[in-house]
């Protein structure tokens, strides 16, 4: 038992918070590793999508995710998001074909097509407000 709490410890204080709780609240929010994951969780949704490119090493990414993994788990299923990190190898045309130039970059999908987008770590409200629209297109 202790060997299992030590485990869980040192995994939680050497990892960063925002991505533990992406890990944990996984029912609407998947990490895209390849187009045919693109395609399924985002262009094949039934409900709208929050499409995050980030990068680990990225502080203001790390802000922002926590922020959408909330608001996502809270919509209940009226919303998914899919994360895309800018590093991991197979996603590379999906980048270029966003012209993601800074991270992060966030995307709104619905039907299979762009509604909504915005760059950087905008306000709280402005958030809320960007969820709260994708919400109604449901």
């Amino acid at each position: 038992m202790f060997n299992l709490v030590k485990s869980i410890q040192t995994q939680t204080t050497h990892t960063n918070p925002s991505m533990i709780l992406s890990r944990l609240l996984s029912k609407y929010v998947h990490n895209i590793k390849s187009p045919k994951d693109f395609e399924k969780y985002v262009l094949k949704s039934k409900v709208p999508t929050i499409v995050d490119f980030y990068a680990k090493w990225c502080a203001p990414c790390k802000g922002l995710m926590p922020k959408l993994v909330k608001h996502v788990e809270k919509a209940d299923g009226k919303l998914t998001m899919a994360k895309i990190d800018i590093d991991d190898q197979g996603v590379e045309q999906t980048i270029v074909n966003h012209r993601v130039r800074s991270v992060p970059s966030v995307f709104a999908y619905h039907n299979g097509k762009i509604v909504d987008q915005f760059v950087g770590l905008p306000a709280n409200k402005f958030i809320a407000d960007f969820v709260d629209k994708l919400k109604k297109l449901n």
